[in-house]
């Protein structure tokens, strides 16, 4: 069975509706959000969940406070990591696994700690991020 079966069977069990996008990685929605399985078949002990496109980015301001945000949230929760793609901000949880099928085992967490990371993200960038980044001149 290829990662992507495993990983679309696992999600069907537990109510998701997974679908197979272009590149081969399984897309579902939770809570009226998309989230997204990278399919890695010549890794199966790595397991990356994204919470893709939560945040758009309008202007070079907005950016540059997204970065300093995403540092901050990225420093504050474990595994989860926030970075810009495109016009847009996306939340990924990446790790290894000591076995082949251990995401079933930290699924859940994952799930909850993008969330987490994603409320806070937003809660800094309606307020501002307590970290500044140092200009160069």
């Amino acid at each position: 069975m290829s990662q992507a079966e495993v990983y679309a069977e696992f999600l069907r069990a537990e109510g998701f509706r997974p679908i197979v996008d272009d590149a081969g990685d399984l897309v579902f929605k939770c809570e009226g959000r998309y989230y997204c399985v990278t399919v890695d078949d010549d890794d199966p002990l790595y397991f990356r969940l994204v919470f893709p496109n939560f945040w758009g980015l309008e202007s070079e301001a907005e950016r540059h406070w997204a970065r300093i945000a995403a540092a901050e949230v990225t420093a504050e929760f474990k595994v989860v990591k926030l970075y810009p793609q495109h016009d847009d901000m996306q939340a990924a949880t990446e790790l290894f696994l000591a076995a082949e099928g251990d995401f079933r085992l930290v699924f859940e967490r994952c799930i909850a700690a993008l969330q987490g990371a994603v409320r806070r993200f937003c809660e800094l960038m309606e307020r501002g991020p307590r970290l500044r980044l140092v200009e160069e001149t």
